[in-house]
């Protein structure tokens, strides 16, 4: 899936690594770059990153598709020609738009090719070109076992340039339209290898995070739309959102009065408090009404205790007479 397949999707921008230095050293993914072409936009608020591992994922790119890059390391001899092909794939091409890097093992030279005739360009009437000495294309350090030589090709609009492992171009051959028209690429080639690049996706604020998270090696979003601040994050893994404390509503319970063994008329008003709160407590449940059996059953339990607060106030005085006869 494509980032156009996203809804909200805004642009994406494709991000050569070497462009300037020709070198290809180890870099991290443009997150960085990625984030301010996004904060450029009005309307953008979202952000992913992917890496592009094949020059036709490149076809659904809106912008900054100006260099596409191919690593070429061989054996003297033993390597086998690599073509690229314009306006047809390579099946199809015509001899006067396939161009490929063949190499002379006798005399350790490295060529480009590009058919018979190619009518207002470089190579009319000599459909090979040196490129240069293998000796001028050393393999990088350490460098892949087994390998004699190292070429950058990189393509841009107009022509295919020539780079030696330290960023130097070499040669240059002209071709208009050379990016436009590309269909083929020496692919399954033991020896070539896209340089991976990287696609910056765009998207308003109600595209979907998870999808972006999905597609991405890293995403953002931006703190002007409601996001944390400057960050990015790693692709499948959400930013972590600030928890919003729980309120507990707490009711109060009201005050139960002391019940008293000695004070009858304290006893008798504890009582009627017991009873309204538990009517209370029935009504906060959902009770439309007071049924006459709750009446009849609190009326009862309160003369219960009526009659035992009595008994028992009796019982204290009989207590208190029988010490002061002794």
């Amino acid at each position: 899936m494509t980032w156009t397949g996203i809804t909200g999707f805004l642009a994406s921008t494709f991000l050569f690594p070497f462009k300037t230095s020709h070198s290809i050293t180890t870099v991290a993914p443009p997150v960085e770059d990625c984030r301010v072409l996004c904060a450029k936009r009005s309307d953008c608020c979202l952000w992913g990153v992917r890496a592009v591992k094949h020059w036709s994922e490149t076809k659904d790119e809106t912008e900054g598709v100006t260099h596409l890059g191919w690593e070429v390391t061989g054996q003297t001899p033993g390597f086998q020609s690599a073509s690229w092909c314009l306006n047809k794939v390579c099946a199809d091409a015509l001899e006067a738009n396939r161009f490929s890097i063949k190499l002379d093992p006798a005399g350790g030279k490295l060529y480009f090719w590009a058919g018979t005739t190619v009518a207002g360009q470089e190579l009319i009437g000599d459909a090979q070109k040196l490129i240069g000495l293998v000796t001028q294309f050393p393999k990088p350090s350490p460098g892949k076992a087994g390998v004699d030589f190292y070429v950058l090709v990189v393509m841009t609009q107009d022509a295919f340039t020539f780079f030696d492992t330290t960023g130097k171009k070499r040669w240059e051959f002209k071709r208009v339209g050379a990016l436009k028209d590309l269909k083929g690429d020496p692919q399954q080639h033991g020896g070539v290898d896209f340089v991976k690049s990287y696609s910056c996706g765009q998207f308003r604020k109600d595209a979907s995070a998870a999808k972006i998270r999905l597609h991405s090696h890293k995403w953002g979003f931006l703190v002007r739309c409601g996001g944390a601040a400057p960050t990015a994050y790693s692709g499948g893994a959400a930013p972590t959102v600030p928890t919003v404390p729980t309120v507990h509503t707490v009711r109060t319970v009201p005050t139960v009065p002391t019940e008293s063994n000695v004070d009858q008329q304290a006893a008798f008003a504890a009582a009627l408090a017991r009873v309204n709160h538990q009517w209370s407590v029935d009504a906060s449940a959902g009770s439309h009404g007071i049924s006459f059996a709750s009446i009849v059953c609190a009326v009862l339990s309160s003369v219960s205790l009526v009659f035992l607060v009595f008994f028992v106030a009796k019982k204290n005085s009989h207590l208190e007479v029988a010490v002061a006869d002794e």
